[in-house]
Parts: C-alpha cells; sequence; structure tokens
C-alpha cells in the first residue's frame, strides 16, 4: 500500500474521518485512527507534544481527505473556536496546499479548488483582528520549501487587504503566486536549503533559473492567468535592478508584484537568520530600506504587528 503524509493542523478534534489514518514507527506505516472513528483531541495535543507534525492515509484517500480539508476550511468562520486554533488550521491547510499545489492545478477543477481554499483564508485574515500573528506564531521559521510558501501567501494577503486591494481575482492571482512561486527549485540538482548567500557561482546561476522554470511549468494551462505567470517569473526582483532574473526595477512594478516580493524576502530572510517572522520586522525594516518602497515597508510592519 502506498501513503501521503497529511498534517496534524488539519485533523480536528473529536470529529470523525472518511479516511484510515496511519502513524510511520521506523520504515512501518501503522493504523492509527480506524475510518470513521473521531480523532480524540488528547491524542492530537499528546502528538504534537512529542514533535510528531504528519500522520499519513492510503494514497486512494486522498479525495476523501481534500474534501475533509475543504471543509475544515469552513470552521475558520466558526467564533466557537479559538483564534489560535483556527490559525492552526488555516496554517497547515496552507502548507498542505503548498504541497499539492503543482499536482492540482494541472487540471482546471484543481485549480479553482485551490482558489477557494485561499479565498477562505483570505476572509479569516481580513475578518479576524490578530489572525496574522497568530498564524506567524503557529508557524514559526519556515523548515522547507511548502511552509515558505504558506507563509508568503499569509503575508501577501494580510498586506495586500492592508493596501486596499480588494478585487477578488487580483487577491486569487496574488494566493495562487505565493504558493507556486518556488515549484521551479524541485528540478534544479542542488540543494536548495542552502541560503543563497552560501552558494558558490555555478550553485547560484542555477538557482536563478528558479522563478522561470516554475513560470514554465505552469504556463501551457489556460487558465493560469498571464497575471499569476509574471508574479512568479518577477517575484526575486527587488531594488533598482538588485534582483533576478531580469534585474527590473521592482518600483515600476505592479503593487500586487511588489507585495509578493516583499513578503518572500522577509519570510527568506527570517528562514536564514533562523529568528521568528514575529520578531524579524525591525531588523528587517532597517536592512531593507530602499530595496522596497517605504510606505509599502511601513504597512507590512504594521500589518505584523496588529
Amino acid at each position: 500500500m502506498h501513503y501521503i503524509p497529511v498534517r496534524i493542523g488539519t485533523l480536528r478534534a473529536w470529529e470523525a474521518v472518511n479516511f484510515d489514518i496511519f502513524i510511520k514507527i521506523g520504515e512501518r506505516h501503522v493504523h492509527y485512527i480506524k475510518k470513521s472513528d473521531p480523532f480524540d483531541g488528547d491524542r492530537i495535543q499528546s502528538l504534537k507534544t512529542k514533535g510528531v507534525k504528519k500522520l499519513f492515509i492510503p494514497m486512494d484517500s486522498e479525495n476523501d481527505y481534500l474534501n475533509y480539508l475543504d471543509s475544515g476550511l469552513d470552521h475558520l468562520k466558526n467564533a466557537d473556536l479559538k483564534i489560535e486554533d483556527r490559525a492552526i488550521i488555516a496554517k497547515d491547510s496552507l502548507v498542505t496546499s503548498s504541497e499539492n499545489a503543482l499536482k492540482n492545478v494541472q487540471t482546471e477543477r484543481g485549480y479553482k479548488r485551490t482558489e477557494g481554499q485561499i479565498q477562505k483564508v483570505l476572509d479569516f485574515l481580513t475578518s479576524e483582528q490578530g489572525a496574522m500573528r497568530q498564524i506567524l506564531s503557529s508557524s514559526g521559521v519556515a523548515q522547507d520549501t511548502y511552509q515558505h510558501s504558506a507563509n508568503v501567501v499569509a503575508l501577501s494577503l494580510n498586506l495586500a487587504a492592508r493596501c486596499g486591494i480588494k478585487e477578488t481575482q487580483t487577491l486569487m492571482n496574488l494566493g495562487l503566486a505565493g504558493l507556486l512561486h518556488d515549484a521551479g527549485k524541485e528540478e534544479l540538482g542542488i540543494d536548495t536549503s542552502i541560503p543563497r548567500e552560501k552558494m558558490d557561482l555555478a550553485q547560484l546561476t542555477l538557482y536563478q533559473q528558479h522563478c522561470q522554470r516554475a513560470a514554465e511549468k505552469l504556463q501551457d494551462k489556460p487558465y493560469v492567468t498571464k497575471q499569476v505567470l509574471e508574479l512568479i517569473l518577477n517575484h526575486e526582483e527587488v531594488g533598482e535592478g538588485a534582483g533576478f532574473p531580469s534585474k527590473k526595477r521592482l518600483s515600476t512594478l505592479p503593487k500586487t508584484q511588489q507585495i509578493l516580493n516583499l513578503c518572500n524576502e522577509y519570510d527568506r530572510v527570517c528562514t536564514v537568520s533562523g529568528v521568528s517572522p514575529l520578531d524579524a520586522v525591525k531588523q528587517f525594516y532597517v536592512e531593507k530600506l530602499g530595496m522596497f518602497d517605504l510606505e509599502l515597508l511601513k504597512l507590512f510592519s504594521e500589518s505584523i504587528r496588529a
């Protein structure tokens, strides 16, 4: 039997699941929760305390899990749940969406489904005071590309709302680009966990191709908008030609591009430095003056602290 991982934060305490759940012990997958059984909240907490972040389900249950994930996002509107618990649902759902994004967008149905997930997280961010802080608190420093992408999506949508951007498709483009912006790293043939500041010239040359490679993976999909492709292609452009791949002046690019690039660089810096996204704002503001629009930097700082 083949298995796929699911994040613990997407599993709701005391609710029955419609798929079998396994835990990995050594090289074995051991049956942990039976289909239609509730997931005991104490067991969830015990697993989290032990540092377990993922459980596993049979591969043929993936669609059942995706339906379960979609219904879980509806709990973001449930005021009876503590905001901390809803923030964990939002964060882990975004990470899961990031893990599955490239596969999901191979079909228009999957693409639209991902848009719907992003919309629910956006509604949570814009309707709940302190939602962004809670998401970042539960997330911490990104441990992999998927968590980084999830952080970038949350930060970008939150900042876009602060900037007064309300047009739905514009926000969906931003969210989808955030999920997919680093999809080109997978085939570079280098260890992309190495900070680019420590890469040799050959590694850095390959690394700088990841923007174009990500866009190329999507360009044959007619339902992927031109705006999403451009956001992905340009997401490493900063300052007045200090970024890549084309050394563009960031100030001449659309506001959504400036938002994505700022949030991407912020979370990257947090990962490299090991500083929590909640604690890196002041230093980032000082170090990146001149690289990003001053008013946008101010709004970004406010959006983290709110």
